[in-house]
């Protein structure tokens, strides 16, 4: 009897141990790598550069669009911002070239994401046009978004939609 008594009693005991070591054991905690965006949402307001890319259609063929931006984002409400950017780039296809863009975006902010609508001027090589399209931007890190913009496009004058254009690019947001 005494035999059977201290086997259950270290039986009972080695599992009192064994599951106040399991519950304490809460694991690795998990700690965010460097760069990777932590808190509420992305902080949209300031200034960032950035490259982008796409391309164009217009009625003598398509083209290939790249080059850079600069801007800043102001709160106008805790969702809502407003933008300013320059742009320039280079195109090649049907005919080659350069454009320079200032442009404005009104966007609606829900975290990481903005959608927004733009409006523009500009210059193809010398010849004025003016811009309104739309577009979403993503935050890929604290510091780092992507966007996707389309846009339709007219020379001063023509009375016409001239081109259509698709970019994305990666931008970075300074702190």
């Amino acid at each position: 009897m005494n035999r059977l008594l201290l086997g259950l009693s270290s039986i009972s005991l080695v599992v009192g141990m064994n599951v106040g070591v399991l519950a304490a054991d809460y694991g690795t905690p998990m700690m965010a790598e460097p760069g990777m965006m932590t808190g509420p949402g992305f902080d949209w307001d300031g200034v960032y550069a950035g490259v982008f890319g796409g391309g164009s259609v217009d009625a003598f063929g398509a083209y290939a669009l790249g080059g850079g931006a600069a801007g800043a984002i102001f709160t106008l409400t805790d969702d809502w911002k407003v933008n300013v950017e320059g742009s320039v780039g280079l195109y090649t296809g049907a005919s080659s070239g350069w454009e320079a863009e200032v442009s404005g975006r009104l966007g609606y902010a829900i975290d990481d994401v903005m959608l927004y609508g733009m409006g523009a001027i500009g210059s193809d090589t010398g010849s004025p046009y003016f811009s309104a399209g739309m577009g979403v931007w993503f935050a890929a890190t604290d510091n780092v978004s992507l966007r996707l913009e389309a846009d339709a496009n007219s020379y001063f004058g023509s009375g016409v939609i001239d081109w259509y254009g698709v970019t994305g690019g990666a931008f970075w947001h300074f702190d």
